[in-house]
């Protein structure tokens, strides 16, 4: 898969106007989750240094509202959690006669986020499921839990995993993570549950204030699966495949047309943009071997 996506790289095509275009030349709109808008602006920024003749322009939308333009065929391609099923592919084959390419570029998480003035920090997963079926009135010590924009994607995920249509009524959408994080200061007993892209780069100094009156918190594994104790949402557990709630990201296109937006998704997939998928705190899909050699010019001391 990451030799045929290179490979796009030194591949042309046409344009339906009959402008010429190529992967590392030429304009073209992207639209990607507007939760992972960070890491894409990223990497459109390092790939335009890398090719001056290229242009992405980026849009963000909820996942809903990109979902639905790109099944009405307003969108070419898209960056995001949404990876079409069985259903979405024929109705898109039978009405438009399209069938979409979907290349998988990293791994992030749902994470799960209090008030650093919240009396725990662990979260047991199968008390959680009940939770969210509306089973249980609260979780460990916290009573509701927040998800931001109601069409992100987040809250859909979560009422997936534990098999309900409908949220219960202690979970509650928020208008933006501002208002998130005022609501967690001023109830302790609140939790929520974000994107872990958003908060993922540890680099980021903007976040380092935001991080501090936070806590992360750490969930189980299912118990019918191998315990490995409470896990977080960092890189490591996401390499390991342990944490519970993880989510893959994908570049998914309809153009049918080896353009600068397969370019983009190329350059992703490649070395240089899965390190910066790595950077940024998240699970590389393809990941090149590192060789560190040792060289030892002297005998090995200890000294006390």
């Amino acid at each position: 898969m990451l030799y045929f996506l290179v490979s796009l790289l030194f591949i042309s095509c046409n344009r339906p106007n009959g402008e010429e275009t190529k992967p590392t030349e030429g304009r073209m709109t992207v639209y990607a989750d507007r939760n992972i808008a960070d890491l894409v602006t990223q990497l459109k920024l390092i790939f335009e240094r890398n090719y001056p003749n290229a242009t992405i322009d980026l849009q963000f939308l909820s996942d809903k509202e990109m979902f639905t333009k790109f099944m009405k065929d307003s969108i070419g391609i898209m960056i995001g959690y949404h990876k079409l099923n069985s259903v979405e592919k024929e109705y898109l084959f039978k009405n438009q006669q399209n069938e979409p390419r979907e290349f998988p570029i990293a791994v992030s998480a749902i994470a799960f986020i209090s008030s650093e003035k919240s009396k725990d920090s662990t979260l047991v997963y199968e008390q959680l499921m009940d939770f969210i079926r509306g089973e249980s009135s609260s979780v460990s010590t916290f009573n509701s839990i927040l998800v931001e924009d109601k069409e992100s994607g987040i809250g859909a995920e979560l009422l997936r995993k534990a098999n309900v249509e409908k949220p219960p009524n202690t979970i509650f959408a928020m208008e933006s993570k501002l208002k998130i994080l005022e609501q967690l200061q001023q109830n302790p007993n609140s939790m929520a549950a974000v994107d872990w892209t958003e908060w993922s780069d540890s680099d980021r100094l903007d976040l380092l204030d935001t991080m501090s009156k936070i806590k992360v918190m750490l969930v189980s594994r299912p118990i019918d699966s191998t315990q490995m104790g409470y896990l977080s949402p960092y890189q490591y557990h996401l390499a390991e495949g342990f944490y519970p709630f993880t989510r893959e990201i994908s570049v998914v296109s309809r153009t049918g047309k080896t353009d600068v937006g397969m370019g983009f998704a190329s350059f992703i997939a490649a070395d240089i943009g899965q390190k910066i998928v790595l950077k940024a705190g998240l699970l590389p899909k393809f990941q090149s071997d590192r060789w560190i050699e040792m060289i030892q010019t002297k005998d090995i001391k200890v000294e006390r």
